[in-house]
């Protein structure tokens, strides 16, 4: 019996333990969560410019993500990351916070200082805030009250990559919610920017598909007033949202710079390769547009409703220059207007293209709405010196439908054609090999020729071609020739044949 009591307590007791252990997500998510594992303290510094908070374990970076949950904003105070960081022990709970009930009630907790990754690598990020439904990434929420002309810097991110992460966010039950693998909401003050520079980020965004009030990006998800310079949206997989692309889910008010984005891009409606909607802060105001300036998307969108784009989904406003669109777009509408072009699904009024190229395939499901090679419904934009793949895309106009029956610069190019266009636009030039290559492979009786041609477009440099001479006389075998396959002429020896051997006379009668 004495036994079987401490068995018992025994059982009891593992039984407690193992519900008192964190249990792991339905996808297999790491265990726990970040906010219970956070550091008491930096690992030194005092959070200004010339001695920033130094963050050396993933515990001191979650101590930031606590201390942002409690309450400080840590508005112009600056942070380095001085090691690389894993955070695949525990899932990841978001540097502030971003959720807008259905109701209209908000609740904000945002970061507003300076956070220097110092060019280390943060792995293993497993974001979930389906529950919350709160704005989802490294950070949830970046945001400034500080009013223009402050001696407080505004709010940064900078020299950091985010490499195969993992982010999930749903908006059931929500007005809307926001995702990203760095940034879920941002936004700053008229006459202020969020800075963001040097910073390159991989992995997912899922939402649940037709999740349409669900905005994603594979950078960023919301942003307004955001200043984003040389990052990178490398191998990403965004997939169930609307107003989502593979940079940024919906921009306001912002510019981009040499920012680039790859990978794969699935949901609903205003679906952009590097951009899903891009708006203005006040409608019908271009002034408060946001700039794109030589940037360039290579991912491949498939939407289940209208407004997709190889660069932008929707492009109500904006100025676009120098840019390039290399993915494939897929349109699965069929009952209505699709908007579906290689470069915009919709050009807004209030929006301007200019020395931009779409590469990709364009394939549409409406048999009677077609879609276009560059534009799928232009409503007033303006292009200049743009040009889409013309052989990728035979059957298909530069603009699908138009609303005001205007002219566009819009070339119908073939695939070199429009790959030399975004070397020239957007590379600012060739990227000429080291080596010539063949051209024409010489024959027998024929010359070749061969130049040094550009790695990306692969046009010829002027100046480079270079003959390749005949490889010889035909050697012939059974009526054909044994080098480049050329049929003997005549019933003789040939072209290239050994002359057969002069016969001498017979000298008993001299024939």
């Amino acid at each position: 019996m004495k036994k079987f009591k401490q068995l018992l307590c025994g059982l009891l007791a593992a039984a407690l333990l193992v519900c008192a252990l964190p249990a792991a997500t339905a996808e297999g998510g790491p265990q726990g969560q970040w906010k219970d594992y956070a550091a008491g303290a930096f690992a030194g510094g005092a959070g200004t410019q010339g001695e920033p908070y130094r963050i050396e374990t993933a515990e001191q970076l979650a101590k930031l993500a606590a201390d942002v949950a409690a309450g400080s904003n840590y508005n112009g105070t600056y942070f380095l990351l001085c090691e690389n960081i894993n955070l695949s022990a525990h899932r990841w709970n978001p540097i502030g916070s971003y959720i807008w009930q259905q109701s209209g009630s908000t609740t904000v907790k945002a970061f507003g200082g300076i956070f220097d990754g110092g060019g280390h690598t943060i792995t293993g990020m497993y974001v979930d805030e389906r529950e919350s439904g709160s704005a989802a990434g490294l950070f949830g929420r970046i945001s400034s009250n500080e009013q223009q002309g402050t001696s407080i810097p505004s709010p940064a991110v900078k020299n950091l990559t985010v490499a195969g992460a993992t982010v999930y966010a749903s908006s059931a039950g929500m007005q809307e919610t926001s995702s990203g693998i760095l940034v879920g909401f941002c936004i700053a003050n008229e006459g202020l920017a969020v800075q963001f520079e040097n910073i390159a980020v991989s992995g997912t965004v899922m939402n649940e598909m037709g999740d349409t009030n669900c905005i994603s990006g594979g950078l960023a998800g919301n942003v307004t007033r955001g200043a984003f310079k040389n990052c990178r949206a490398e191998n990403i997989a965004v997939s169930g949202g609307a107003n989502s692309g593979g940079f940024v889910g919906m921009d306001t008010q912002c510019t981009f710079e040499g920012c680039t984005a790859s990978g794969t891009l699935q949901g609903s409606w205003a679906l952009g390769g590097f951009t899903g909607y891009s708006t203005s802060a006040a409608l019908q105001d271009a002034s408060t547009a946001s700039a794109f300036t030589r940037c360039l998307a290579d991912v491949h969108v498939t939407a289940s409703d209208w407004r997709a784009g190889g660069f932008a989904g929707w492009a109500e406003c904006g100025v676009f220059q120098n840019c390039a669109a290399l993915g494939d777009v897929t349109s699965e509408v069929s009952g209505w207007q699709p908007k579906a072009g290689g470069f915009a699904g919709e050009l807004g009024a209030d929006a301007r293209v200019a020395a931009s190229h779409a590469a990709g395939a364009v394939t549409g499901s409406n048999p009677d709405i077609p879609a276009g090679g560059f534009l799928g419904l232009d409503a007033g934009g303006t292009t200049e010196e743009c040009s889409f793949d013309g052989e990728k895309n035979a059957a298909l106009a530069a603009v699908g439908e138009t609303d005001t029956g205007g002219t566009h610069d819009i070339a119908k190019a073939g695939t070199a054609g429009a790959l030399a266009g975004i070397c020239r636009d957007y590379y600012g030039g060739h990227a000429w090999g080291a080596q010539p290559v063949v051209d024409k492979q010489p024959t027998c009786g024929a010359p070749g020729s061969q130049s040094v041609r550009c790695t990306r477009c692969g046009q010829s440099q002027p100046g480079s071609q270079q003959a390749i001479a005949a490889t010889g006389r035909h050697s012939y075998e059974n009526g054909k020739c044994t080098v480049c396959g050329a049929a003997q002429p005549g019933q003789g020896a040939g072209e290239g044949a050994a002359p057969a051997p002069a016969q001498k006379p017979n000298p008993k009668t001299g024939v």
